[in-house]
């Protein structure tokens, strides 16, 4: 299943938010693309949700584009007309009153009623399936609600179990829309039936819960509407999704002032969307870390999935929801956002963006054995895991590892399986091979700067089974080839054995390094213009009275490496600096004074003076109207991007669009992946109605400071939003331009596996 919100607002929505006629809007555009992204998509949905429909000629274009596919639909939910789609039958306008007659509750329909008149528009949800809707008798109740054309096709195949049910809560520019919940019966070739629940929730606009007493009414009206639905169904299959517009939580995570309608919502007994309805990446799959554990604990997840740019803090939210019966022996093997959905694709004219948010996708499957990221078996490869398993049709395997470090991961099968490997604070994009390293004896190499992470196994063909061995081995720092890759401002925390070598003499290295921990510290292949300062402090820690020694050799491709600079023997932290360039190599070991003896630990930590912007969907550089210059219309925006005084890219208005309040625009289509810079990144937004000196705006993003980093000001204008724990940052440079701000989004790393 995947919902997705794709900003498709009427004519008359644009107009009003751009103050200007005509409105500028590419939603046509827009509904083509996205259109495509799903038809093409790897994940072969079979149910879609989309939200926030209002435009009349993209709801045909997704009409028409996804019937092939997905043929049985509600294209259109409204006060007093669904429209159905059927194979080999015309659209169906259909009175969502007769839905609500074949039901007990009689109360839902006054309240229904209680609206008084329709809405100017419609509620925006649209649902799609590859399987039928189940269908019941046509009662006499439900054909006296129903025209004489849609008796006559539905005659005698019955009527389709979809219905729909407008909110009475609502307030501002949402109570002229018919927002409410959708729902639809759908029934699976075994015999299954799933009762899918779509919705479109009030929305904020100023502030984080600023209307949740609205939101509570509709879910208190939503709750209702699912117990009559659903009761005495006898299933348990039971989901709901869309775009609820509340700011999403972790069950583990102590709940704040931005997610304390969350809490109260989905995570306090005695309701249905707490007790019945589970927030599958909440309180399931990322529940997030404790501050504090019982002994033997597994941390939970911490991915907090946001899924919306918000122009209010937080500045990305998770408002995007797919919900699950608690009864249900349904599990949700992978909750994720679908990026790839998401993407504009290279070449495409005058469309900058798809929506102001992503979608969220889900993979659903029976419950069985680590077949979801927080049921993962765990993995400890010390240092070498094997797992000998199969996989039946739609299938997949999690295997978990609380150490962070230098891995390879392989996957043998006499069919097409695969693996991915996922950081817990991100289960949507997977981590790549580290510079696409493959040893032939071991498998693929990956960095992995923090833990838990995952690796997913899975068939090529979610309809195939397999059996399939999967092997990791972890770099132990025991040889050369061993050697454990350093990620600046990642401690390192390593062990000797105790009453015995690590090693013998390896002979790369001058001088005689038997028992000796061996690193490597890769800079950077893409071009950096100036020397690296590069920094290593080694810590002595448990048994560390004799003291160890530290050496960096450079690789220069001889055969015996060149020592660089060394320090020690010492007990007392270690530091050492030197300097280079791009694409070098250097080895570090870190030899224990009393060679076979005491169990020596130390913590390795490294600084270096490099700092990349990220482009691409590994970045997500975004621009932002926080408030839109004065005036009549929109801004017409162009917006220029330099490092270190030379223009990375000119985006016209053309190519980005223009812009209104709450606009945000995706610029990983015009960023390269990679860019280090020395000096600066200045972004300079233009206003072209008038380009005077108030209509240009500029704001300089200095590099990384040396150490650690927090959430806070970096310089004026400038402020850190988040630390990953990868290393890099999510930073938001605020720029004015005229009497209107402008917020630059954008990804800082010191490094990164693929640089």
């Amino acid at each position: 299943m995947v919902t997705y919100n794709v900003q498709c607002r009427s004519w008359a929505m644009e107009a009003g938010a751009d103050m200007s006629i005509p409105p500028s809007e590419t939603c046509e555009e827009r509904a083509k693309l996205i259109s495509d992204n799903l038809l093409n998509s790897a994940r072969d949905y079979d149910v879609v949700c989309l939200n926030e429909v209002f435009d009349e000629d993209a709801r045909d274009i997704f009409a028409t584009e996804l019937a092939a596919r997905w043929p049985y639909a509600v294209t259109k939910a409204d006060f007093a007309v669904m429209n159905i789609a059927w194979p080999g039958k015309p659209s169906l306008p259909i009175n969502p009153a007769a839905f609500f007659l074949d039901h007990t509750g009689l109360g839902l329909l006054a309240s229904w009623f209680a609206l008084g008149t329709p809405k100017m528009e419609d509620s925006g949800l649209m649902l799609f399936s590859r399987h039928p809707f189940t269908l019941k008798p046509l009662t006499q109740q439900i054909l006296s609600a129903l025209n004489p054309f849609a008796i006559g096709e539905l005659t005698p195949l019955g009527f389709p179990s979809v219905g729909f049910m407008p909110y009475v809560s609502s307030t501002g520019a949402d109570a002229w829309a018919a927002k409410g919940m959708l729902y639809a019966e759908i029934q699976r070739p075994d015999g299954d039936v799933f009762h899918v629940l779509a919705s479109h929730t009030q929305a904020d606009s100023d502030k984080v819960s600023e209307n949740k007493t609205e939101r509570a009414g509709q879910f208190a009206e939503s709750a209702a509407f699912i117990d009559e639905v659903t009761a005495g169904s006898g299933s348990a299959n039971v989901f709901a999704m869309g775009d609820f517009n509340v700011c999403g939580g972790q069950q583990a995570v102590t709940l704040d002032q931005f997610t304390e309608e969350w809490g109260a919502l989905f995570l306090t007994a005695g309701s249905l969307w707490s007790d019945r309805l589970i927030d599958v990446w909440g309180r399931e799959q990322c529940v997030g870390a404790a501050a504090a554990l019982p002994p033997g604990a597994l941390a939970g997840l911490r991915d907090p999935g946001p899924t919306a740019n918000v122009v209010y803090p937080p500045a990305e939210q998770r408002l995007d929801y797919l919900f699950r019966n608690a009864g249900s022996a349904m599990v949700a093997q992978h909750v994720y956002v679908d990026h790839a959905l998401a993407t504009v694709k290279p070449g495409v004219d005058g469309v900058s963006y798809l929506s102001d948010h992503r979608p969220l996708g889900c993979d659903l499957h029976r419950r069985m054995q680590d077949n979801a990221p927080n049921l993962a078996k765990l993995a400890d490869a010390d240092p070498d895991f094997t797992d000998v398993n199969k996989l039946v049709p739609g299938q997949v395997r999690w295997y978990r590892f609380d150490r962070l470090g230098t891995y390879e991961f392989r996957v043998l099968s006499n069919n097409d399986v695969r693996f991915e490997v996922y950081l817990d604070t991100d289960l949507s994009l997977p981590r790549q091979p580290y510079r696409n390293e493959v040893n032939p004896d071991r498998g693929t190499k990956f960095v992995l700067p923090s833990a838990p992470f995952l690796v997913k196994v899975f068939c090529g063909s979610r309809r195939s089974e397999a059996g399939y061995r999967f092997f990791a081995h972890r770099h132990t720092g025991a040889s050369p080839w061993e050697a454990i890759d350093v990620v600046p401002e990642v401690n390192y925390h390593e062990q000797f054995p105790a009453g015995q070598f690590l090693n013998l003499d390896q002979s790369l290295a001058p001088g005689d390094d038997t028992d000796s921990k061996w690193f490597v510290i890769d800079t950077p292949r893409v071009p950096v213009n100036d020397e690296i300062q590069l920094t290593l402090t080694v810590t002595p820690q448990d048994h560390a009275d004799d003291g160890a020694m530290v050496s960096v050799f450079a690789d220069s491709g001889a055969p015996v490496l060149t020592l660089e600079t060394t320090a020690g023997p010492d007990s007392a932290p270690m530091t050492l600096q030197w300097k280079a360039k791009d694409n070098q190599r250097f080895y570090v070991t870190v030899q224990r004074k009393n060679t076979a003896g005491n169990p020596l630990s130390f913590d390795l930590r490294l600084n270096w003076t490099v700092t990349m912007l990220l482009g691409g969907l590994l970045g997500k550089p975004h621009l932002v109207c926080t408030e839109e210059t004065s005036g009549w219309g929109s801004d017409d925006i162009a917006l220029t991007l330099s490092t270190d005084g030379v223009v990375l890219r000119a985006i016209s208005n053309d190519e980005i669009g223009d812009f209104d309040d709450d606009d945000v625009r995706d610029l990983s289509q015009w960023l390269p992946a990679f860019t280090v810079y020395v000096n600066g990144v200045e972004v300079k937004v233009i206003e072209e109605d008038d380009i005077s000196a108030n209509d240009v705006g500029t704001r300089t993003i200095g590099v990384l400071p040396i150490g650690a980093l927090a959430v806070g000001d970096l310089a004026p204008g400038v402020r850190v939003e988040r630390v990953n724990p990868d290393t890099s940052a999510r930073v938001i440079a605020t720029i004015d331009v005229d009497d209107g701000t402008y917020e630059f989004r954008c990804t800082l790393a010191r490094w990164h596996e693929q640089a």
